[in-house]
């Protein structure tokens, strides 16, 4: 059984027509792994009993996380994911330039104690000298342009 159950509707092999190619390129498109047919969000269907089945079932999995073997029932491992203090994380900082990747329950020190962007760290000060000085500049050149009008 599968937990995800495509809806058939206007999905045939090799038709062209005009309304299929543009709702598929409004809808990106997938191709099944298996039968190789188009299908789009829309065309994907939750299966309920297989979730309901999955949930009452007393089968547990191994948490995927290396380092935790924890054993969860197979219906609660996304909600385990959700809080297990051993999944991958990147630090809050990424975007900001910090390479930091780790399990979650690192984070709190590598805030404290790595991070360059973190309260105390060089990164975040140099951030903000860098945006200080950008902002001072786009004012001055500002400035220059409002008197030269003036004096023009």
């Amino acid at each position: 059984e599968e937990i995800i159950n495509r809806n058939n509707r206007n999905n045939t092999n090799n038709n062209n027509n005009t309304e299929d190619s543009s709702a598929s390129n409004n809808d990106q498109s997938a191709k099944c792994p298996h039968c190789r047919t188009n299908f789009t969000k829309n065309d994907i269907q939750v299966d309920l009993l297989l979730q309901k089945q999955i949930n009452d079932s007393t089968n547990t999995i191994t948490c995927p996380f290396k380092g935790c073997n924890t054993e969860v029932p197979i219906g609660q491992l996304k909600q385990h994911e959700e809080s297990c203090p051993y999944i991958r994380m990147k630090c809050r900082y990424a975007e900001w330039g910090c390479k930091w990747t780790g399990r979650k329950m690192d984070l709190p020190s590598h805030y404290d104690t790595e991070c360059d962007f973190g309260s105390s760290g060089p990164g975040l000060t140099n951030f903000i000298e860098r945006y200080r000085k950008t902002v001072e500049h786009d004012h001055r050149h500002q400035i220059d342009q409002h008197r030269s009008q003036l004096q023009g």
